[in-house]
């Protein structure tokens, strides 16, 4: 449990504890906005809270999930099969990578 009293919090308790509010808001928001994403999304917040994405000024580099040592360089698209495969059958959804990019 995060602590009440703020005299007993650190900085770096507090800089914690707004990440994670901030990151709930936005998960909650990313899946009532895209109820179809449920999962890619629920993937990329477990990416993202285990460290797996790098950001850079002009992509990122984002870790497989299912291929360990493997990663990705995401930007408007990414390498991987779900998004190559989506691409070819039209379909517009962000793959994993790409959500936790976003």
């Amino acid at each position: 449990m995060f602590p009440t009293n703020t005299q007993d919090i650190t900085t770096a308790q507090q800089a914690q504890h707004a990440w994670s509010i901030a990151m709930e808001t936005a998960y909650s928001r990313a899946l009532l906005a895209y109820p179809a994403e449920a999962k890619r999304i629920t993937a990329a917040l477990a990416l993202i809270e285990t460290r797996g994405v790098t950001i850079t000024a002009t992509h990122a580099t984002v870790e497989s999930q299912s291929r360990p040592g493997a990663s990705y360089h995401v930007d408007e698209s990414c390498g991987c099969a779900w998004f190559t495969y989506g691409s070819q059958v039209g379909e517009r959804r962000r793959c994993a990578h790409r959500w936790a990019y976003l």
